[in-house]
């Protein structure tokens, strides 16, 4: 062979053959690994240990049980189900009550600022359609509710109030803060197109439905034992009864023992002053002014006391 025939053949030799293999190597090593990892996820039950180990930590919270017929894990993009699960009056400081809901589904995801889990919690049941959104760092739970729908007849039991209500209420609930599962600050917004208080006995005296139609409250719990009230209405100038009161109730365990000072003016219309002509028993020495009572409500939610 020549040198000029042994330089053309070098000449035309591909450079990409310098070429270094690195980038492919490392490329074919993470498929290899992918591969692996899918192999083993899909060979080992960890979701059925997964299962087994939330089964474990529900059934094992003693003081908030939970029932359910059947849990459910998706991972791809983690999500517990639980289905046909009841939430014992326990949970709220009410043995004898419980919630049932159809599912309730709990999305955990990362937060960044404060570090920690925020929770997304959807759940419909009987009465109650539940958005919640609980967020759990190192230092402190929060919760936000959020177009959460109640129907107050159907929690009587948990929420113990001295009065019969009907309606469905829509409940917001902002930056509250939890300790030892109960609310010890937050903003509160409640608001219902169908509220009314049915006919029962006050201070002896029988009072027909009010016909509110509807109903609003805007107010803050400062502390676990104080709710200030910023707004509430009650009604509308049309229903035959009308509310708008502010103030603030010291609260109690027992509701119907906590205490109110609120004031603010109580409207009346023609009918029901007709079906209940003791009405102004209620109201002692008051006169309407612009068809309204001016009035200060104290004493207790079950015995309250107009002056």
């Amino acid at each position: 062979m020549t040198k000029k025939a042994s330089a053309l053949r070098e000449n035309q030799i591909d450079d990409s053959i310098y070429t270094p293999v690195a980038k492919n190597s490392f490329r074919y090593t993470i498929i290899i690994c992918s591969f692996l990892l899918i192999g083993f996820l899909s060979s080992f039950p960890i979701k059925e240990v997964l299962k087994f180990k939330i089964a474990q930590l529900i059934n094992q919270n003693n003081a908030c049980p939970i029932s359910y017929k059947d849990l459910d894990l998706s991972l791809l993009m983690p999500e517990l189900t639980l289905k046909s699960p009841i939430i014992a009056g326990s949970c709220f400081g009410k043995p004898s009550a419980q919630i049932a809901f159809k599912s309730l589904i709990i999305a955990p995801r990362p937060h960044l600022s404060p570090l920690g889990i925020k929770l997304n919690i959807r759940g419909d049941g009987s009465g109650i359609k539940l958005r919640a959104f609980p967020l759990i760092s190192s230092d402190v739970v929060r919760l936000a509710l959020k177009d959460t729908i109640i129907n107050v007849e159907k929690i009587k039991d948990i929420i113990n109030m001295p009065i019969k209500m009907v309606g469905d209420v829509k409940v917001d609930i902002i930056n509250a803060v939890l300790k030892n599962g109960k609310i010890t600050r937050g903003q509160f917004k409640i608001e219902s197109n169908n509220f009314d208080i049915n006919g029962q006995k006050v201070r002896g005296l029988i009072l027909p439905a009010f016909n509110l139609k509807g109903m609003s409250l805007k107010a803050e719990l400062v502390d676990s034992k104080k709710l200030m009230i910023n707004r509430l209405e009650l009604g509308n100038k049309k229903s035959d009864v009308f509310v708008q009161l502010e103030g603030n109730i010291a609260l109690h365990q027992n509701m119907a023992e906590s205490r109110l000072n609120l004031q603010g003016k109580i409207g009346l219309s023609s009918q029901f002053e007709e079906k209940v002509p003791l009405m102004p028993l209620l109201l002692p020495g008051k006169k309407p002014v612009d068809g309204a009572y001016v009035v200060k409500i104290q004493g207790k939610i079950g015995k309250p006391q107009f002056q």
